[in-house]
């Protein structure tokens, strides 16, 4: 998937949320859905224990579709999705917060078997993601939008370039970090364990646009 692509992914989840949120939708006619399969997300916290009543989100990876479903009295989230590669991720919960991601395939399941799917989210301590996005060409380094690919985390650069980023899961992730009048960057987020500062890899400088240079390349 192109960076371009990467972007729109992105930049979807996190509008699909405020969307989500504010209680909108957008419908247009299309062909007949296609069939989706049924997808349940347990979410517990460290010792086990189940957390009802927190949001999930479900984010494609291959494709722009992102919804949210509370978990019941049980800690579970019933989705009903199509095949593809997806990630599922808590809402914040408790103080200090807690969060948790997780990617995996919805596929048909072989013959005889439940054509269903488990994720098992274990909520721990969010990290977060510091670093700086220099802008070659301007004083004011500020309006870079950065995002995580896989669930909903944005930020916006300061005018010195710095960022903070948050709330981020133990994994490695996909950022995007974009501007107008520059090349987007992809970039990994690695988050080694909960409770983390990070900061390798999430210093850099955007390409002037038009600019030939390494994040011009599809990844």
């Amino acid at each position: 998937m192109s960076i371009a692509s990467r972007v729109g992914v992105g930049f979807s989840v996190v509008v699909m949320f405020a969307l989500n949120v504010a209680g909108c939708s957008k419908s247009s006619p299309t062909a007949p859905p296609a069939p989706t399969r049924q997808v349940a997300a347990l979410v517990v916290d460290s010792s086990g224990a189940r957390i009802a009543g927190t949001g999930v989100y479900a984010a494609r990876l291959d494709a722009q579709e992102f919804t949210v479903v509370g978990t019941d009295t049980a800690g579970v989230a019933h989705f009903a999705l199509h095949d593809g590669s997806w990630c599922l991720s808590t809402a914040p919960v408790h103080d200090p917060l807690l969060v948790a991601a997780s990617v995996g395939q919805v596929a048909q399941r072989p013959a005889g078997s439940v054509d269903s799917v488990l994720f098992r989210l274990v909520a721990r301590p969010q990290s977060i993601g510091k670093g700086t996005i220099t802008l070659p060409g301007v004083s004011a380094e500020d309006g870079t939008v950065v995002v995580v690919v896989e669930f909903p985390a944005a930020t916006v650069t300061l005018v010195d370039g710095s960022y903070v980023l948050a709330p981020l899961a133990p994994g490695v992730w996909t950022g995007i970090a974009a501007h107008s009048g520059y090349q987007a960057k992809q970039f990994p987020i690695v988050v080694p364990a909960p409770g983390d500062t990070i900061t390798a890899g999430l210093s850099f400088s955007l390409v002037p646009a038009g600019v030939a240079g390494p994040a011009a390349l599809k990844r």
